[in-house]
C-alpha cells in the first residue's frame, strides 16, 4: 500500500484554500491548487499538523495512523477503502491535477466546435433558411457544440478513474453558513464589480468610436418573443456558465495553477476564455468577468460561485437588451 493510503485521506471538494495546511507544513511537501490537493511522500515527515490545522476535513487522518507515521490499532469493522484503479489497474490520484495534455484537449474541442458552428451556419443553405428555422439552427448546433465538449470531459475522467462532478468541481461540499454567506456575498460583490466595469468601458469605448451600438446580440439570433427570451436564458444564462466555467476554471485553471502560480494562471486563463467568445469589441469586460470568476474558483471549494457570478452577470445582459428591444 502506498504511504499516502496508509496515512491521509485528501478531500479538495471539502478545501476552501485558506492555506493554513501549507503554513504548517515545516517540510514543504504540502500544495494546495485550485481543485487539487497534493502530497509528497518523499518529503513528508508524517507530523499530522496538516490534518491539525484543517477544519473542513479535506485533510484527515485515516484510521490507525498515529502522528510521526506510526500505527495504531485498525478498527476491523470498518476496513480501510481499498484505492480506485484506472483502466490499467494502477491506483488513482483522484486529487491529482489536470495535465497541461487535458486542458489542450478541452481548449482544442472548444476552439474547433467555435469554427465548425460559425462554418455549418455561414453554409448557403443556412442563409436561404426563414427566421423561425434559423433559430432552430442556431439552437441545433450550440446543443451538438455542448454535448461534443461533455463527451469529451466525460472521455478524459473516465480514464482516470474520478467521477465527473468531483473532477470539475461541481460537488459542493458541505459548509457551515458563514461559508456560503461568504461565498454568496463574494459572488454578489464581484457580479455587481464587473458589470460596472464592463458598462463604464462600453460608454467609454461607444464615445470613442471603438465599439458599435449596433452589435449582435441575442434578441437578433433567437428572436423578440417569448421563445426567444427562453432561449436566450437557457443557453446563455444556464448551459454556457457552466460548460464554460467546467472548461476555464475547472480543467484549464486546475492544469495552470500549479505550474505557473495562481495569477498569471488566472490571466492566461481569462485571456483564453475572452478570445473564445469571438468579440474584439468586448474582449476587455469579459478578460475581467473571467478574472473575477477565476478568483472565486481559487477561493472557495467549488466551480459554483464562480458558475453563478458568470450567470448574473449574462442574465443582467440578457435582461437589458430585451427590455430595450
Amino acid at each position: 500500500m502506498s504511504r499516502e493510503g496508509s496515512q491521509l485521506r485528501l478531500d479538495p471538494n471539502r478545501c476552501d484554500r485558506c492555506g493554513r495546511c501549507e503554513r504548517a507544513c515545516t517540510k514543504g511537501a504540502l500544495k494546495v491548487g485550485a481543485s487539487y490537493i497534493y502530497v509528497d511522500w518523499r518529503s513528508c515527515d508524517s507530523c499530522m499538523a496538516c490534518v491539525e490545522v484543517c477544519d473542513r476535513g479535506a485533510i484527515e487522518r485515516k484510521a490507525g495512523v498515529k502522528a510521526g507515521g506510526g500505527v495504531a490499532t485498525v478498527d476491523r469493522g470498518d476496513p480501510a477503502p481499498r484505492p480506485r484503479t484506472g483502466k490499467s489497474g494502477s491506483p488513482v490520484d483522484r486529487s491529482a491535477p489536470w495535465t497541461f495534455l487535458e486542458a489542450a484537449a478541452v481548449l482544442v474541442t472548444l476552439f474547433a466546435g467555435l469554427i465548425a458552428m460559425d462554418a455549418v451556419l455561414s453554409l448557403p443553405a443556412a442563409s436561404r433558411l426563414g427566421p423561425s428555422d434559423h433559430v432552430l439552427a442556431r439552437v441545433a448546433a450550440l446543443a451538438a457544440y455542448y454535448a461534443v465538449q461533455l463527451a469529451v470531459l466525460v472521455l478524459l475522467v473516465r480514464l482516470r478513474g474520478r467521477g465527473l462532478l468531483d473532477a470539475v468541481r461541481l460537488r459542493a461540499p458541505e459548509a457551515s453558513w458563514q461559508a456560503r454567506f461568504a461565498s454568496a456575498g463574494l459572488t454578489l460583490l464581484l457580479t455587481a464589480g464587473t458589470l460596472i466595469a464592463g458598462f463604464a468601458y462600453v460608454i467609454v469605448a461607444q464615445q470613442l468610436g471603438v465599439v458599435s451600438s449596433d452589435e449582435t446580440n441575442v434578441v437578433q439570433l433567437f428572436g423578440n418573443d417569448a421563445t426567444g427570451f427562453f432561449l436566450s436564458v437557457l443557453l446563455v444564462v444556464v448551459i454556457a456558465p457552466v460548460a464554460e466555467e467546467v472548461v476555464f476554471r475547472g480543467v484549464v485553471l486546475g492544469a495552470m495553477a500549479e505550474r505557473w502560480g495562481i495569477w498569471t494562471s488566472i490571466t492566461v486563463t481569462s485571456v483564453v476564455f475572452a478570445m473564445s467568445h469571438l468579440n474584439w469589441t468586448t474582449l476587455l469586460p469579459t478578460m475581467l468577468l473571467g478574472v473575477a470568476a477565476g478568483w472565486l474558483a481559487v477561493r472557495r471549494p467549488s466551480l459554483w460561485p464562480a458558475i453563478t457570478l458568470h450567470a448574473l452577470y449574462n442574465l443582467t445582459l440578457v435582461a437589458i437588451v430585451y427590455a430595450g428591444a
